[in-house]
């Protein structure tokens, strides 16, 4: 398999992801937007394609805004948290107060597309939606709301308004 420029590897995704059955919320000529789940949970994936080297970015952001006084402690728990897993990191951009999980991968003509597609969204997932739930459970047990009610934060903008977060 040749290097692939940003369309082409846009183009296998777009027909992977067709493939398993999931369907894209948003296409621009660098990014698609994945959402999977039943309509009680859900799980939004920003997903960017680019150029030399040819590197496809995975970005999932927590639903909602943390309020302003978390925003030191969660940096911090942020950082922790980025020390115990192997692949991607978390982040917090404190003007926007949201969390995102970023998985970066380069992609190697060594092997089958479909298998590093699956690889990186595969794990992209698990690692979002078990930190991602520790991260919610944490913001629940310090503001001391219900567990489930992310309507303690703030509405988050669309995901389309991140630039590369």
């Amino acid at each position: 398999m040749k290097i692939m420029n940003r369309i082409e590897i846009q183009k296998w995704l777009l027909r992977w992801l067709h493939g398993q059955g999931l369907e894209t919320d948003a296409t621009t000529r660098s990014e698609v937007v994945v959402t999977v789940g039943d309509g009680k949970i859900t799980w939004t994936c920003r997903i960017i394609c680019e150029n030399a080297p040819a590197t496809v970015h995975y970005l999932s952001r927590l639903p909602g805004r943390l309020p302003e006084s978390l925003v030191a402690n969660m940096a911090i728990r942020l950082l922790d948290l980025n020390r115990q897993i192997r692949f991607g990191q978390f982040s917090l951009d404190s003007q926007r107060r949201t969390i995102t999980f970023r998985l970066t991968q380069q992609i190697t003509k060594d092997a089958p597309l479909d298998i590093q597609f699956c690889n990186a969204m595969t794990l992209s997932h698990r690692i979002m939606t078990t930190h991602g739930q520790i991260l919610l459970l944490f913001l629940d047990s310090i503001t001391s709301n219900s567990v489930h009610k992310l309507n303690l934060i703030e509405q988050t903008p669309p995901l389309h308004e991140y630039e590369n977060n």
